[in-house]
């Protein structure tokens, strides 16, 4: 279908090939995110098309599904299943980590994703919390397999660094595309449980080019603390094995005690839940607070006009004599001077003589009463402009 067939939403989010939106089709009605690849960043598009024909091959639930692709000047958009729920990564921002029961339920599903992918001797390449999505009834999804993987190498031939490191296993940073197979993904899922239990990556607190650096010299991370199970620390240290080739597969990784035993209780869907009335709260919070600031400013503007460019400290008094316009505002305030300017603009455009001298009789009453009261321009245009604000 051409682009013409889609409405796009909203922006979902931003990677290293570009962006992925939220779109409808204005057919059918349904909700898809569109994935907006840059073709002058591919090194050679007859890779991409073996990839766009691997997708349309892919049959798992465990992966986020596939639907067609077209072309746009240099762009190639791919539309793929909307998921609602977002990523796990929106869910640790939201709570800053997850139980080791649910951490365990998405990491089988992602196993089972990564076994169906290596049967098909597909590397995901960037395997973290980012790239898990849920649908809103809480089914776990593995995004950005395929052309991104793909094409992730290329890019990093061209630039420095691409994304992040934290989660890319030593053999990827130290050799070329030729030096690493599945066993990555499998580091990337090891790192990815630590990221799930504690809320961040191991190395996180460092520089991604300084973790760059760290990754291949240092010992695999562990998973530390009384607090954690046994068989979720050995479940990591599996995935963590610094040989590739002794590290499991993700099928043997499903017969892990950790992930056999997983509790059949967790429901995902609730949890998705508890984040939208947590995330609805905090909008709430945000707003409201926005408004005590804006009435807070509101009412901090208390403005006390006096004539003291005439030498008067306080307001006159009855029998002092009624004060003159003077022809120039700016002589007493700079705001006067700018309602001067503009009602000045203002009478220019006048077309008719009426409406000239109304605009003149304005602009000297403005002046007349800047004189009695200097401040009081100040204080109209900055009224004038917290209502501007507040209607935007």
């Amino acid at each position: 279908m051409p682009q013409e067939d889609y409405q796009v939403d909203c922006l979902l989010g931003k990677g290293s090939f570009g962006e992925v939106y939220k779109g409808t089709n204005l057919k059918t009605g349904q909700t898809f995110a569109l994935k907006i690849i840059d073709l002058d960043e591919a090194s050679d598009v007859r890779d991409l098309i073996k990839e766009i024909h691997f997708l349309s091959r892919v049959q798992s639930q465990y992966l986020t599904r596939y639907y067609e692709t077209f072309l746009q000047e240099t762009k190639m958009w791919i539309v793929l299943e909307y998921c609602g729920g977002g990523s796990c990564s929106d869910l640790l921002k939201c709570f800053g980590k997850l139980k080791e029961p649910t951490a365990c339920f998405i990491l089988r599903d992602v196993l089972r994703g990564l076994e169906y992918l290596h049967a098909q001797r597909k590397v995901h390449r960037d395997i973290k919390s980012a790239n898990i999505l849920l649908t809103e009834d809480g089914t776990v999804k593995l995004a950005d397999f395929g052309v991104s993987g793909e094409m992730l190498l290329t890019r990093t031939k061209r630039n420095t660094l691409v994304g992040t490191p934290y989660w890319m296993a030593p053999e990827v940073i130290s050799h070329s595309a030729k030096g690493y197979d599945t066993k990555a993904d499998i580091w990337s899922t090891g790192i990815t449980a630590i990221e799930f239990v504690t809320g961040h990556p191991p190395l996180s607190s460092v520089e991604p080019m300084e973790a760059l650096f760290k990754i291949p010299g240092n010992k695999p991370p562990e998973l530390e603390g009384s607090h954690f199970l046994d068989d979720m620390k050995d479940f990591v240290r599996y995935c963590l094995i610094k040989s590739a080739k002794q590290r499991p597969s993700a099928l043997l990784l499903l017969h892990h005690r950790f992930i056999s035993t997983c509790p059949g209780d967790v429901d995902i869907a609730e949890l998705l839940i508890k984040k939208q009335v947590k995330e609805a709260n905090l909008r709430k919070k945000k707003a409201k607070l926005a408004q005590q600031a804006k009435a807070e400013k509101n009412a901090s503007i208390h403005w006390n006009f006096t004539s003291t460019l005439l030498g008067i400290t306080g307001p006159p008094e009855p029998s002092q004599p009624e004060l003159v316009a003077l022809p120039k505002p700016q002589t007493l305030s700079v705001y006067g001077d700018f309602i001067h300017e503009s009602l000045s603009k203002v009478m220019a455009r006048a077309k008719t003589k009426v409406a000239r001298v109304c605009v003149e009789n304005l602009r000297d009453e403005f002046a007349k009463a800047e004189q009695g009261n200097v401040g009081l321009c100040h204080a109209f245009i900055e009224e004038l402009r917290v209502l501007i604000d507040d209607n935007r």
